[in-house]
């Protein structure tokens, strides 16, 4: 138990059982609070319970039904809250013999403020209580002998994801391009998971039939994004929301069987904004991607065919990859 290493100086000049027979348990002491905050009387009991190995249910404020109840103990704890300040007080089995100690709240973090109060008020019981100081001690020495179990893995959280992805590209403006590719991405998430960095070069290619012959598309682009994250469960699993900017160039060329047609090639600017959301299954060193992008081109690229729009990167896009890839840290 946890007050093994506060109770040495006091349990090593205690009474010892020689006849090997085990001790019961002692049955919890009857605990008073007094200006203590309401959840802590309750906190306290189940803590002090624990401690001293009691069974008989008055650690949850009552006895447990069909369970013996422990014969009654003549220990009294009492707890003292003021200010900044707790005051214990331990009255042991013997008649007038007592203790206390007073507790800075200011040096305890308020989750576990009770747990150590009880901690320190069985430690001053213990030290009027020969009986109780054995128990401890042998609680103490069968925990040392108990096999530990291995605590379950939590499924690890590398902080940077490398994938290549298969992409479709679609701009939602008449004469729009729809475009495949590929693209390489990363990310990058924070130390506690909380938010991530995204970032990716793609390179993707598509063509659209035009009056007087062919069009067609060849886009390079680049993403940097940074956003939201998150483990459901603490699994696998990450999602994540970014937003940012995508940009780059677009070469339109077009083509014609008509000699008398001219055509030509240019190269245009295209850039906007956009949101991500990325699902991203992980196992190990090794990860698979599913990614949805939306945006607008605030920056497009037209191509032209008898000064109509024959082949454009404009407006309103979506896009959708998925790809597998490396999680190596």
């Amino acid at each position: 138990m946890v007050l093994a290493a506060l109770l040495g100086p006091a349990i090593e000049g205690g009474e010892a059982r020689a006849d090997g027979v085990p001790e019961r348990a002692s049955a919890p002491p009857r605990v008073e609070t007094t200006g203590c905050p309401p959840s802590w009387e309750r906190e306290l009991r189940q803590a002090i319970a624990v401690e001293i190995g009691a069974t008989s249910g008055d650690e949850d404020g009552g006895p447990t039904p069909g369970a013996p109840r422990a014969e009654a103990s003549p220990s009294t704890l009492s707890f003292r809250c003021g200010g900044d300040r707790v005051f214990v007080a331990a009255g042991g089995p013997a008649s007038g013999a007592h203790l206390d100690r007073t507790l800075s709240l200011d040096d305890l973090p308020s989750a576990t403020a009770p747990r150590v109060v009880a901690l320190a008020a069985v430690e001053l019981l213990a030290a009027l209580d020969p009986a109780l100081r054995r128990q401890l001690r042998a609680q103490a020495a069968a925990s040392a002998v108990r096999p530990r179990q291995p605590a379950p893995a939590a499924a690890e959280d590398r902080r940077l994801s490398l994938s290549a992805s298969g992409v479709y590209r679609a701009f939602v403006a008449p004469a729009g391009l729809h475009a495949w590719g590929g693209a390489l991405d990363g990310r990058r998430a924070s130390a506690g998971g909380g938010w991530s960095l995204g970032f990716g070069l793609e390179v993707a290619s598509g063509e659209r039939s035009a009056s007087l012959g062919q069009t067609s598309a060849l886009l390079a682009s680049a993403r940097a994004t940074a956003g939201a994250r998150g483990r459901p469960g603490a699994g696998p699993l990450a999602l994540s929301f970014e937003v940012g900017a995508r940009g780059g160039v677009a070469r339109l060329a077009g083509r014609s069987g008509d000699s008398d047609v001219l055509a030509s090639t240019v190269v245009r600017p295209w850039a906007g904004p956009v949101a991500v959301v990325a699902a991203q299954l992980g196992v190990g060193w090794f990860c698979t991607e599913l990614a949805t992008e939306a945006g607008w081109a605030a920056v497009s690229a037209t191509g032209l065919v008898n000064d109509g729009s024959a082949l454009a990167a404009s407006g309103p896009w979506i896009a959708l990859s998925l790809g597998v890839g490396i999680r190596p840290r």
